[in-house]
């Protein structure tokens, strides 16, 4: 993913970074890693600074929408909705800010994290200090691989599906009952060396360089046909580090496969150049045995475990910092009771069983690092750029300028029999203020619809009438008793 077009060209030029980081690091990858995630962080802070800007103009409005909302709370209609949406909208544009104004620099920063994390998983193709030819080094493993499985079926006496095809059936099955009954220990060991070697071998080579025997195509070897599995680098820089193909020697001995059958079917010129492995950093993980090329579940009680652990911590620390500092947060004061408990739980749990199960530990770290820095750059921020607080003043004033708008007031004479606009009907008194009895003129009702002002054209959200304040709604009620 990533490693071609557009993407390979920013690849190289991260890669390049890291290999610098390396370089200073004095090869150990668990600093160089540090010093990446920080330059990076660095990189990005003006992106940072600009969302927090757009976070905190919003948080200067949101109280004002609020107020917004509140005017027209208890009307659910279609045609007040679109009104209210209408005031939120003219309130964002006056305030000089968008409600998405804080998202373009997260869309900005995906891309360039998905890069990130494609140069941290290919140390091979980024971070050696010579240029590594990585199509050879998957095909010198795919090899060996190739060379360990020929090398357990001739021991084991396994044929090939095309060979057990051609035999009779009931002969074979008579054979594959009796060989089951007499399987030893070594027998079932070498079965799952082979399952695991070639489960590994499609890995490297991918499914199409595999036949349905589990062995490695002859014609994809030295040929145009094979294409190295970017995804596996990993498991290829492991396989060189740990030295596997020695490993896997070892291990055939142990269970009986003689070092005869071994020397025909892996050949000692199939090896790894030492100044290759020697131009890789130092994947070492607290001086232990263990790497950060490892995946914590694979090792038990180790130092592992300390990665998921600590990307649990900082994920609770960083969800506690970004509702404290937060503008966004502050915001959404009911963001805690509704989707807060994933935020706060959910995912850091989800992080850590993908850093524990999956990933290596060298991605895991980078997760660590990130979510510090992170946390480090919500604090600066929040005292560069502090969250403003609207005062009761500043909050009534509002009111009164949403109450001070003009309205316009349209007459429409209609027949006294006609009810269609009753429901807009506004009693009004006569000229001279005397009744329509006492002055003997026929006055047709009068009717009062809302208009925005500088509008031409009326529209039905214009004639939405707009909530009663409880303090005209009391004035109304207490005429009535007067009366």
């Amino acid at each position: 993913m990533c490693n071609t077009g557009i993407f390979s060209i920013f690849n190289t030029a991260f890669g390049f970074l890291l290999k610098v980081c390396c370089n200073i690091s004095g090869g150990y990858y668990i600093i160089a890693l540090f010093i990446f995630t920080l330059i990076m962080q660095i990189v990005l802070f003006p992106l940072g600074i600009k969302q927090q800007k757009s976070s905190v103009k919003m948080a200067k409005v949101k109280p004002k929408e609020m107020l917004i909302r509140e005017k027209y709370s208890g009307r659910t209609d279609r045609v007040t909705q679109q009104k209210m949406q209408m005031e939120i909208q003219e309130l964002y544009r006056q305030e000089g800010t968008s409600m998405f104004g804080g998202c373009l620099p997260l869309l900005i920063q995906l891309p360039i994290i998905l890069i990130l994390w494609n140069v941290i998983k290919m140390p091979l193709t980024y971070t050696a200090n010579t240029k590594i030819d990585t199509v050879r080094q998957y095909e010198i493993a795919t090899q060996i691989l190739d060379g360990a499985v020929a090398s357990i079926d001739e021991t084991t006496g396994v044929k090939t599906a095309e060979a057990e095809n051609s035999e009779a059936v009931s002969g074979s099955e008579a054979s594959g009952a009796e060989s089951k009954a007499n399987t030893t220990a070594e027998e079932d060991n070498l079965a799952l060396f082979r399952k695991n070697y070639v489960a590994l071998m499609q890995s490297f080579a991918g499914t199409d360089g595999v036949d349905s025997n589990g062995r490695y195509k002859q014609d994809y070897i030295g040929g145009d046909k094979y294409t190295e599995n970017t995804n596996a680098e990993f498991s290829l820089t492991m396989f060189m580090v740990y030295d596997y193909r020695a490993t896997i020697i070892s291990d055939l001995k142990a269970n009986g496969v003689s070092a005869d059958v071994l020397a025909k079917n892996i050949a000692a010129d199939l090896t790894f150049d030492q100044s290759i492995i020697d131009s890789l950093p130092k994947f070492t993980y607290l001086g232990g045995s263990e790497t950060l090329l490892d995946t914590p579940r694979n090792y038990g009680l180790s130092w592992l475990l300390l990665i998921p652990l600590v990307i649990f911590i900082t994920g609770v620390l960083s969800f506690y910092v970004t509702q404290k500092l937060s503008p966004m947060a502050n915001m959404n004061p009911n963001g805690a009771s509704n989707g807060g408990f994933f935020l706060k739980w959910g995912m850091p749990l989800f992080s850590t069983y993908l850093a524990w199960s999956t990933f290596p530990a060298a991605v895991g770290m980078y997760w660590i690092y990130r979510t510090v820095l992170q946390m480090g750059q919500t604090y600066v921020l929040s005292r560069m750029y502090p969250v403003p607080v609207l005062t009761d003043a500043e909050l009534e004033e509002f009111k009164r300028q949403m109450k001070a708008k003009k309205k316009k007031t349209i007459t429409i004479e209609v027949d006294e029999d006609d009810t269609t606009y009753d429901h807009l009907a506004v009693k009004r008194q006569p000229q001279n203020g005397g009744s329509s009895h006492e002055t003997g003129s026929d006055i047709s009702s009068g009717y009062e619809m809302l208009k925005g002002d500088g509008d031409d054209v009326r529209s039905k959200i214009d004639w939405a009438p707009l909530k009663e304040d409880d303090n005209s709604k009391k004035s109304g009620d207490n005429n009535k008793e007067g009366n």
